[in-house]
């Protein structure tokens, strides 16, 4: 029987985690692995200069936690920074706040602490298996790093994920002439690397190779750090040696939620958790498989309660003063029910409030379970493709871009301010008579929430297999009367959801969903990886 699992969208961290697997380690030494290795095969969209979340459900103790790597604004990063800049609008498919000549954008001043190295660390000491080092986990990054690899399709193809126009914003080919350190790490003579081509990154395998011997506060304070902290006091970046010392992970509990009979935990503010449960709130009261999967009427249905959602929660994103109570009602069904009237009565909002925005993003994911009952649900993210597009030099690797999400103007919940946090998915694990059932998480910005909700409901209420259920065409729907879908909806679907009010786009980029379900009577588990990802999937034993 398979009894550890893991699910990512990039081959190579499903080969660190399996070769953890083999080493004895457990889920989570596993993900910790894993994400390092797509932090080296994956630097367009994540990386050790990033945030990371992840979530651990301890088998032996039978909860769930949230190990929190946020990054963080920075010291220097004052409220009314950028508001002599500020630009009107927001950054169309980018969804951050355009800010004239794209400082909180791309460069130093993008940047914010990042948490990623220290949230990895922090899981693997207090829920790892002690049978592996943690120069194990770091060993399958750094001979990747050194030793390179093939570029993969999911990887040639971050280098297209972006419109050739960005509004208010950089396109990918300007941001790489703009930025020639980033261009050298991740191009090949001025161009794409193309599937086949090998990769290889010295500098980062040797900045590797410094954490693995001397732990993550080499990252923070030792010698990496040291390196970052002078890299940006030279550029006038905003992240000063104290923000990288005082950096500490949060150890959270996640938001809670039901439907049909099933619990599940999930990730709350500053990451997106609020969303899935809202969407699954409002949707509990509808026959679903009487409504038809993907049926006009489906397709309809789910796209106004994806809206509302997400106008919803819009909200709450990117602000720390949230009290649980305030979560908690948030959380309610009676809260959804209200939001279903609105939608039923045709008086929902159809656009976010112009202070508040969901962001997109480019991200990643592992999903991990083993023989012990140990599961990991881990998102990390650098930010949008080619992040910051900052290197210092010597280290090899990109730093995050996160600072644009956040509002110029002070005095709203996601206003700059030192200290906030941001990133962050819905990394999800959901239960059936208290054992586990489905574990899942994804990429994708806003996409990934109602990625990984379709997923949900195409296993509950449509009793699809895990693959399936991630595999089969999803659609999107955030404000307004757009919805995304993707190319394999039927046309006639497509024409009469367009009848219905709709204008529906083709859209390639879905969210790409990496989830582990679990046989509640043998026990046995059976992972699903996107195939609009690298399909990176791996058991042990075989």
């Amino acid at each position: 029987m398979r009894t550890n699992a893991v699910a990512c969208a990039e081959p190579y961290g499903a080969d660190a985690a399996r070769a953890i697997f083999i080493k004895g380690g457990n889920a989570v030494d596993a993900a910790v692995a894993a994400a390092f290795a797509q932090c080296v095969s994956n630097p367009l969209g994540v990386g050790i200069g990033g945030t990371g979340m992840m979530h651990v459900y301890d088998g032996a103790k039978k909860e769930c936690i949230i190990v929190d790597g946020s990054v963080t604004i920075p010291s220097g990063a004052k409220p009314d920074i950028f508001l002599d800049r500020l630009l009107e609008g927001r950054g169309g498919t980018t969804g951050r706040y355009p800010v004239r000549g794209h400082p909180n954008q791309y460069g130093y001043q993008s940047v914010m602490t990042p948490g990623f190295v220290s949230g990895a660390a922090t899981a693997f000491e207090r829920f790892g298996s002690g049978l592996v080092t943690w120069a194990d986990v770091l060993e399958p990054a750094i001979e990747l790093a050194i030793e390179g690899f093939n570029v993969y399709p999911y990887l040639a193809e971050y280098y297209v994920f972006e419109p050739s126009n960005v509004p208010n914003g950089l396109n990918f080919g300007e941001r790489m002439a703009a930025f020639p350190q980033a261009a050298e790490l991740v191009l090949k003579d001025g161009r794409p690397y193309r599937v086949g081509e090998r990769m290889v990154f010295n500098d980062l395998g040797r900045t590797l190779q410094i954490i693995a011997q001397d732990g993550a506060d080499a990252f923070y304070t030792g010698e990496v750090g040291q390196a970052i902290a002078a890299d940006f006091e030279a550029n006038d970046g905003f992240m000063k040696a104290d923000d990288l010392r005082d950096y500490q992970p949060r150890l959270l509990s996640p938001l809670r939620g039901t439907y049909r009979g099933y619990e599940y935990f999930t990730s709350r503010p500053p990451a997106r958790g609020l969303a899935l449960i809202t969407m699954l709130n409002i949707l509990e009261a509808y026959d679903l498989a009487q409504v038809g999967w993907n049926t006009p009427a489906y397709v309809e249905l789910l796209a106004r309660v994806q809206r509302r959602s997400f106008i919803e929660v819009s909200h709450f994103l990117m602000d720390p003063k949230r009290s649980d109570a305030t979560l908690e009602r948030l959380a309610s069904k009676e809260h959804a029910a209200q939001l279903r009237d609105e939608i039923e009565q045709g008086t929902d909002p159809l656009t976010l409030a112009p202070d508040r925005i969901l962001h997109s993003e480019h991200t990643t994911h592992v999903t991990t379970a083993d023989e012990r009952g140990n599961i990991v649900a881990f998102t990390h993210s650098t930010g949008s493709a080619g992040a910051s597009c900052v290197v210092t030099p010597g280290l090899g690797f990109l730093y995050n871009n996160f600072l644009g999400h956040f509002n110029p103007r002070p005095g709203f919940g996601n206003s700059i301010a030192p200290g906030k946090r941001g990133g962050g998915g819905i990394p999800t694990i959901m239960f059936k008579e208290d054992r586990p059932f489905l574990a899942i998480g994804s990429s994708g910005g806003s996409r990934l929430i109602s990625g990984v909700m379709q997923t949900i409901v195409n296993v509950i209420d449509h009793g699809m297999e895990i693959a399936e259920a991630i595999a089969v065409p999803r659609f999107h729907c955030e404000e307004g009367h757009t919805i995304y879908a993707g190319p394999e909806l039927f046309r006639a679907v497509v024409a009469e959801v367009e009848d219905r009010g709709f204008e529906v786009q083709s859209s390639t980029y879905m969210g790409c969903n990496q989830g582990i379900m679990f046989d509640v009577r043998s026990r046995g588990l059976r992972a699903g990886t996107d195939p609009r990802g690298g399909r990176g999937i791996a058991y042990w034993p075989e």
